[in-house]
């Protein structure tokens, strides 16, 4: 049986806790959730809901809305009033997508105060506009300053008030972006969004291992894929995170490979980035494998190095340490790595300093993890400050080393080696980050002793 983990209060909570940023009376949050998008002709794409959105409210439905608002209804403590708009109830349509909650499904079961047909958010709206204290200065938030569509459903019931300053009416005064703010919630993680995680994590690294039982020399990469999505689907999980990477031989070297079609062959290396999607939160695992079961000497080298990277990372990944620290210190490891080699030429500050180990190592250590795979949370804080770690954050940690197969800058047998190792891990109240992508082998000599026992 598949676990669920999100409860009614804890997304109760999450709105009470953005709530204090409104002003009584005077503050509304009006929220859209992503619209749905045509793949090609009369095709949509899956739809998958705004991450905020489904931070707030639980909500899976397109064409919908939520607001929030502080009333004091006449009395001097102020309520949270939480609506929904959602598609209304349609017998003939839904026999065609699907069971839809309507108005009623979605008041009894995401805990609304108040549910509407999405058609009826102008009237709704012109409602609470027209019942503000009079002459009050009202500011709407919204996610839709952002995007072009959702910008002319909201200035579209922004332009329907009539602002007659005359009549002492409320004015709006100012129109605000409210992703920051959420974004901020979304930095550490509650329980249920930890427990969900561990779940999502725990089926991508069954996946990665169900592809290396299944890697061997003349399968093509979309073999590999179909191993690894097949298991996410089986253990309950909604689909991937992202498009998968299964990158063998030079395609490693391409960062966001994803044509997933060449044939592998002995010798060569297979880099998998691939994580999926459970009950909305993302897992991100990537693993560097021989394809014939063992590294040449040359691909041994430059695991080692990566392996010697993401083990420094970890061990640096504790409470208080400012998040930009760890690739910073990563660097370094992989640097004095390649120097030793004789593969970067300098001392570590020159190289640094000149960015020369860029061309080896182009992007950061890691990133945010939660209801997106680059979660949308602040690496600096709204004073232009690195964010330090807190126990209950989540993000990823991804060294790695790429050698484009025309670069004349290295040896031939290291052109074309691609390797990074990406595991995904929590910060704790003491000590080191906790992987929570275990029983996956990662290193070299790990992948090498699992390879080998293989039925």
């Amino acid at each position: 049986m598949i676990p669920r983990y999100h409860s009614l209060k804890t997304f109760e909570s999450r709105r009470k806790k953005l709530a204090v940023v409104l002003k009584p009376d005077l503050d509304l949050l009006i929220y859209f959730n992503t619209p749905e998008k045509i793949r090609n002709h009369d095709t949509e794409y899956s739809y998958r809901g705004d991450s905020s959105f489904l931070y707030m409210t639980g909500f899976p439905e397109s064409a919908s809305a939520f607001t929030l608002s502080r009333e004091t209804l006449g009395k001097g403590t102020p309520k949270s009033v939480f609506r929904i708009f959602t598609q209304a109830r349609d017998p003939l349509r839904e026999q065609w997508t699907g069971l839809l909650y309507g108005p009623e499904g979605a008041k009894k079961t995401f805990g609304a105060n108040e549910a509407f047909v999405n058609t009826e958010l102008k009237t709704q709206f012109l409602e609470w506009m027209k019942s503000r204290p009079k002459g009050a200065h009202v500011r709407i938030l919204t996610n839709a300053l952002l995007d072009s569509d959702l910008r002319q459903q909201l200035f579209a019931l922004i332009e329907a008030y009539p602002s007659r300053t005359r009549t002492g009416a409320a004015r709006i005064v100012a129109v605000e972006d409210i992703g920051p703010v959420i974004q901020e919630m979304r930095l550490v993680k509650d329980a249920e969004e930890v427990k969900t995680m561990r779940y999502s994590a725990r089926i991508a690294a069954d996946a990665h291992l169900c592809a290396l039982e299944a890697l061997e020399p003349g399968a093509h990469e979309y073999e590999i894929q179909s191993a690894i999505e097949g298991e996410f689907l089986r253990q309950g999980a909604s689909g991937v995170s992202y498009n998968s990477i299964v990158a063998s031989g030079h395609n490693a070297t391409i960062l966001h490979y994803n044509s997933n079609n060449r044939q592998m062959h002995e010798g060569e290396l297979l880099l998998i980035d691939a994580g999926c999607e459970y009950q909305h939160y993302a897992s991100d695992i990537t693993r560097t494998f021989p394809v014939g079961g063992r590294f040449t000497r040359a691909q041994r080298n430059i695991m080692d190095i990566v392996g010697e990277a993401h083990q420094e990372a970890i061990r640096i990944s504790t409470k208080g340490t400012p998040y930009d620290k760890i690739h910073a210190r990563t660097s370094e490891v992989l640097i004095a790595g390649l120097r030793s080699l004789k593969l970067l030429k300098g001392t570590t500050k020159q190289i640094l300093k000149e960015s020369s180990h860029r061309r080896y190592y182009p992007h950061g250590t890691g990133h945010w993890l939660g209801l997106d795979v680059h979660d949308q949370s602040p690496y600096v804080d709204r004073n232009g400050r690195e964010i330090r770690l807190e126990p209950n954050m989540v993000f990823t940690v991804e060294p790695g080393l790429y050698f484009l197969p025309d670069d004349k800058t290295v040896p031939a047998e290291y052109r074309g080696i691609g390797v990074r190792i990406e595991d995904d891990v929590i910060v704790k109240a003491k000590g080191p980050a906790e992987i929570i992508t275990t029983d996956l082998p990662r290193y070299a000599a790990e992948i090498e002793n699992f390879m080998s026992r293989r039925s």
